[in-house]
């Protein structure tokens, strides 16, 4: 078997983990980042270098398959919380999971969970319609409830995927802008 270039030696994976070792990292990203989808909790473990799909997406479906996290489906996602037997597995063996891994998920953890909150305050979606076409359906959630809706036909995947990426970040100037106009707020 050939030895790997040096650009190939990026794309291997660093090491491969013990599966228990991948179930109870997926428990912790699960027990912190309650409701995620498994695209988000994906997309943390690239960035944390936790898990690669292949570590993952098995842990996952194993856990489900326990009993020790549920997941629901939304749209193509699934996502995922503990139960009981989760939480009190991951109480058990927390310390089984290598402290730089624990280290590094409590650093990224703030900024994963603001991501999670504005994804459930702003939530966004694009659909192909029959047509061709496509339309954005942005909305304001509060406690789970849409308080605002808006839906707006576009020519092209790209633009609506550029309006459902940005909503996150202009959702709440958008929302306010809206009610200091209806509300006359912004009248002299």
């Amino acid at each position: 078997m050939a030895r790997p270039t040096e650009d190939e030696k990026d794309y291997l994976p660093k090491r491969q983990r013990p599966e228990a070792e991948s179930r109870l990292i997926a428990l912790m990203l699960i027990s912190r980042l309650p409701e995620a989808a498994d695209t988000f909790l994906l997309r943390c473990c690239a960035e944390g270098e936790l898990l690669s799909y292949f570590e993952l997406m098995p842990a996952l479906s194993r856990l489900t398959q326990e009993g020790q996290a549920v997941r629901r489906a939304e749209g193509t996602a699934w996502r995922y919380h503990l139960t009981d037997a989760g939480e009190e597995t991951l109480a058990l063996f927390t310390a089984r999971v290598p402290g730089s891994d624990r280290d590094r998920i409590e650093a990224l953890l703030p900024a994963w969970q603001e991501e999670l909150r504005l994804q459930r305050e702003f939530a966004a979606q694009m659909t192909r319609l029959p047509r061709g076409e496509y339309e954005v359906t942005l909305s304001v959630m509060e406690q789970g409830a849409p308080i605002l809706t808006l839906t707006a036909p576009v020519p092209s995947a790209e633009l609506a995927a550029r309006m459902k990426d940005r909503w996150e970040a202009c959702g709440a100037q958008v929302y306010g802008q809206i009610i200091r106009l209806m509300t006359g707020e912004d009248e002299p």
